[in-house]
């Protein structure tokens, strides 16, 4: 039997293995490109010529027609290479086809602020290339999923964005001789939203279904529930019709199955719904009955983002907030985490920050706990309050990260998260002499922020009880100018721990309420040093978080959110 080969000569050798699947393209002059290829042949043999696939060019020799043919290389390929007995089997797809290769020249493109998707190699092996490309583009340029729409999407393209792959088979093909290929070019997402508005525009998208007619009945004094039952059958199909899922259940990310503790199909499913509604959305709602797994699917959830980022070429971990009741939010760290992910190093907040000083400490536990977290993924740190909070703050501020690949999960209880300072003061100075409180901002008196507004327009001025409760009357000139000698004021200019109760409207102080912005508080922490309140500093740490490390974190998971509303 006549075949195909494809040739080299390499430091006085020759080698030759058999063609089995050339894939070609044409460039802008019409020459071709060789962007596979399949072959079989000694390894040796097989080796030597994937590395000449990096040439400029390739030789094909036809045994038939004693014809050789020159063919350029697109130089862009991953081998995968299967060794049965002393044959060895080589596939060089091209590189643009694997998913994984195709996400890193995202990265890439992004890095490099190059607007618009690289090119992109569609494959498929006895499928409908209309379902695989459509599903390729709607998951990269965020179209709408449903079947009906995601058939089109490939025929919407013009022919200067598709290039159908040239498959050559030889007799030795068998089963690639189902492959069909194609190439999606480089293209924006307002491109690509331009043909799907041309889509619509023809009617080939359809935006409604015409077929379905709602009708719903409701008599008086029915409650929510009977007409819900009432009415089923039309809401079902309603929300069938027009709320597509965005998940299909069709595909698995792979990274779901690498787990300690593998997800059932059903969780395996809700996690890849999780990362598809993460794609396009800030947040996604696990909504299921005690015992469904819910903390697997969200530390799943963090494990293949934190895989897919590193296959990005991410050079720094994975950072997850977790946020919890804090009855559980030790279970997480010691046993949620380890049971799902592996095992874990539990490091406090004030450790980190002097991780390298516990390599060649004397103490046992102190080397063990760097050991720890040299080998272990899993990295879990619980934060107790403000202080390790701004010590976990400073730290990122002083440029530290958690290495590439590592998962870091900061754990925080709900309490502690919404916790804010103690108690509240406002911010200005009492003048003794006139009777007014005095803006530290602009040296001007204060308004009541209870006051109406025709009265600010007149020029009403805060006065004592505006502010304070206890006590009701402000100190005479003689206690302020004894604790003026004495070193007593506090910045009120008041006796310290004079004031033993303020107005709670001290929040709402501003210097200007005509501003469209209502952020302008003159309210600061009640402070312990000016007998202000009997405990120490403290402050909200989600405020901490959102105004000192704003987008820090990859993924947030928090644990009974509905406990987390704050007013």
């Amino acid at each position: 039997m006549m075949a195909k080969k494809i040739r080299i000569q390499e430091d006085g050798k020759n080698f030759e293995v058999f063609l089995k699947l050339a894939m070609t393209t044409r460039d802008a002059r019409g020459d071709k490109i060789l962007i596979g290829a399949a072959y079989a042949g000694s390894a040796t043999a097989c080796r030597a010529i994937h590395a000449a696939l990096y040439d400029f060019d390739v030789e094909i020799y036809d045994e038939e027609t004693g014809r050789t043919e020159r063919i350029r290389s697109s130089r862009s390929f991953k081998r995968v290479e299967e060794v049965n007995g002393n044959v060895c089997h080589v596939f060089c797809m091209p590189r643009m086809a694997l998913n994984e290769e195709y996400q890193e020249e995202v990265a890439k493109f992004a890095k490099s602020d190059i607007k618009g998707m690289p090119e992109r190699v569609i494959m498929t092996w006895n499928q409908d290339i209309y379902d695989v490309a459509g599903h390729f583009l709607s998951d990269v340029f965020g179209l709408p999923r449903s079947k009906d729409w995601k058939k089109h999407y490939f025929n919407l393209l013009p022919k200067d964005k598709v290039e159908k792959v040239t498959m050559e088979f030889t007799p030795l093909a068998g089963e690639l001789s189902s492959i069909e290929a194609y190439v999606i070019k480089s293209m924006k997402e307002d491109e690509m939203l331009s043909y799907v508005q041309v889509g619509m525009n023809s009617g080939l998208l359809k935006t409604k279904s015409d077929d379905v007619q709602i009708t719903s009945t409701f008599e008086e004094n029915w409650s929510t529930e009977e007409y819900l039952r009432a009415n089923a059958e039309h809401i079902f199909t309603k929300v069938d019709t027009y709320m597509k899922p965005l998940y299909d259940g069709t595909v698995y990310n792979k990274h779901i199955a690498e787990t300690l503790r593998v997800s059932v199909p059903a969780q395996a499913r809700s996690t890849m719904g999780v990362l598809a509604i993460l794609k396009e959305k800030r947040g996604a709602f696990l909504a299921a009955t005690m015992g469904a797994g819910k903390t697997q699917m969200s530390l799943t959830t963090a494990d293949v983002k934190a895989k897919q980022r590193e296959e990005s070429g991410a050079k720094d971990g994975f950072r997850s907030l977790i946020v919890a009741p804090s009855n559980v939010l030790p279970k997480w760290a010691t046993s949620e985490i380890p049971k799902a992910l592996g095992p874990t190093c539990i490091i406090e907040a004030a450790q980190l920050a002097n991780l390298d000083s516990l390599e060649h400490s004397r103490i046992y536990k102190e080397r063990k706990l760097f050991a720890d977290y040299r080998k272990m993924r899993n990295i879990a740190t619980i934060l107790n309050s403000t202080e390790d909070a701004l010590a976990y703050i400073q730290l990122i501020k002083s440029g530290w990260r958690i290495p590439k690949g590592k998962i870091h999960f900061l754990l925080v209880s709900t309490d502690r998260m919404k916790l804010s300072a103690f108690g509240f003061v406002l911010g200005a100075k009492w003048n003794p002499r006139r009777f007014q409180w005095v803006s530290p901002n602009t040296g001007k008196a204060l308004q009541s922020p209870s006051e109406k507004i025709a009265d600010r327009k007149a020029g009403v001025l805060a006065e004592w009880k505006d502010v304070v409760v206890s006590p009701a009357t402000p100190p005479s000139l003689e206690a302020i100018e004894e604790a003026r000698e004495k070193g007593m004021l506090d910045p009120h200019g008041l006796p310290i721990g004079y004031v033993k109760k303020w107005q709670p409207q001290v929040r709402a102080f501003q210097d200007d309420y005509t501003a469209e912005k209502n952020n302008c508080s003159l309210a600061r922490p009640a402070l312990k040093k000016y007998g202000e309140s009997k405990y120490g500093q403290r402050w909200m740490i989600a405020q901490l978080m959102q105004r000192m490390l704003p987008k820090h974190f990859h993924l947030g998971i928090y644990d009974e959110i509905h406990q987390s509303a704050t007013r």
